[in-house]
């Protein structure tokens, strides 16, 4: 049986996030309803009355927005994987236009041709690299300003635009990294924490800065303030292909992890 998740049914599914997601606790996933009820969508697959399986989307970004599917489905249960994403699909009316996106591991490429049939034709593999942190040379960088902002949109806007609001927020709490030449922004960095790992989402120089050195300069830079922060690794994927982002991480002494490549699946993919 498939049923809706509400806030107020959340706590009957906590443990089985917590096979995926040990740290996570009830507020956390509160967090993921917004005030706009439209933007977010759950469902779980009820087994001898316990939830064994869930599904949800949830619209990010600012603009352009879209839409990612997460899901905790047990390793080759196809069954429960199809019947959520067949229940959730058709009712994820909001994602008429928005780019949508599901990730899979290794082990989970069998769910992927279900997707088939609601137009997700676009597969893409991505590589995740590694590295252990060590001490070295690490040169300060110069504080993110408010007045800085629209340069770090110009940076990262092949990525993700943030709102003012946004922006803030991720530069009081150091996910916003950036290198600055002559008070221009040439290179920014947008990463997150996970424990004692830094994990590295997407870097980027300006269009009229590349192929200067940059994003390896700022790069080094965030490893090294990892480092004194006391983080001992740094994760991140780059797409399958990507040689001169691969060269870049190896050149840095990143090493291909096979064991966590991933497929990202789309739909409405500009």
């Amino acid at each position: 049986m498939i049923k809706d998740i509400t806030k107020t049914s959340l706590s009957c599914v906590l443990p089985l996030l917590k096979t995926s997601y040990p740290g996570v606790s009830l507020d956390d996933e509160i967090e993921y309803f917004p005030k706009n009820d439209e933007s977010l969508g759950w469902c779980y697959y009820e087994s001898n009355q316990r939830p064994s399986s869930f599904l949800r989307y949830f619209i990010q970004g600012e603009s352009p927005k879209f839409a990612t599917f997460e899901f905790v489905v047990p390793k080759n249960h196809i069954k429960e994987f199809n019947a959520l994403s067949d229940y959730c699909l058709t009712r994820a009316t909001p994602l008429k236009n928005i780019m949508q996106r599901f990730e899979f591991s290794e082990d989970q490429k069998s769910f992927i041709p279900n997707l088939k049939k609601f137009g997700f034709d676009e597969t893409v593999t991505y590589l995740t690299y590694e590295k252990d942190l060590s001490d070295g040379s690490f040169n300060h960088l110069i504080d993110v300003a408010e007045n800085d902002f629209q340069q770090v949109n110009d940076c990262l806007s092949c990525f993700q635009i943030f709102s003012t609001e946004k922006l803030k927020e991720l530069v009081e709490s150091r996910c916003i990294h950036c290198l600055k030449i002559n008070d221009d922004v040439v290179s920014s960095a947008w990463v997150k924490f996970d424990k004692d790992r830094i994990e590295l989402l997407e870097i980027a120089t300006h269009s009229d800065d590349k192929k200067k050195g940059y994003a390896k300069k700022l790069l080094k830079s965030v490893e090294g303030w990892g480092f004194q922060q006391g983080y001992k690794r740094v994760l991140l994927k780059v797409k399958e292909g990507n040689l001169p982002a691969i060269n870049l991480y190896q050149s840095l002494s990143y090493t291909n992890n096979i064991n966590l490549k991933e497929y990202w699946v789309y739909r409405n993919k500009s």
